[in-house]
């Protein structure tokens, strides 16, 4: 289906796929076949998978390789620092952080909270958007989203996110 849904793009294949409403259940069968569906992806030439359940993910899905990086919070307010570092009931502390990623809306961007992030996260998206589809328009927070990555580059703390990449980048911004 993948293949499919690259159809719609003719000039510019897609890169990796995201995969909204990933189930948060804490049993083995989603696990699995998020599991599947990421080989499947990765199979066929697509990095990077994100998985996005909109809150803190079980234990389970941070040790099997579920996607590329699971969102842990997707929110009208900015994450406390417990919810990014993963020290939830069964969560994902014990893992790599830039495996985990965040979703701000409806909110200004808030440089403090930003940092936080970039801490404990690999890929961060802010915007300021509401409604029924604050998605529907391209953040106003964009540049200052990049402008923190540069930054961020700047004082060395660039980071491998892609295995397949030789160069060191900085976290991402969705």
């Amino acid at each position: 289906q993948a293949q499919s849904y690259a159809t719609y793009y003719p000039t510019a294949m897609p890169d990796g796929y995201f995969i909204d409403r990933v189930s948060a259940v804490d049993t083995q069968p989603p696990v699995d076949a998020m599991v599947a569906t990421t080989r499947a992806l990765h199979g066929q030439g697509f990095y990077p998978i994100i998985g996005n359940a909109g809150a803190a993910q079980p234990e389970r899905y941070f040790s099997n390789p579920v996607a590329d990086c699971i969102i842990i919070s997707e929110d009208l307010n900015y994450p406390t620092q417990a919810v990014l570092q993963g020290n939830t009931a069964g969560g994902s502390s014990d893992y790599n952080p830039r495996g985990r990623g965040v979703i701000v809306y409806g909110q200004a961007f808030n440089n403090a909270n930003v940092e936080l992030m970039r801490q404990y996260t690999g890929l961060i998206y802010t915007t300021t958007a509401t409604g029924a589809n604050p998605y529907a328009v391209v953040s106003p927070d964009l540049e200052k989203l990049l402008q923190s990555v540069v930054a961020s580059q700047s004082v060395g703390l660039g980071i491998k996110i892609d295995p397949n990449n030789d160069g060191l980048i900085a976290p991402s911004v969705l």
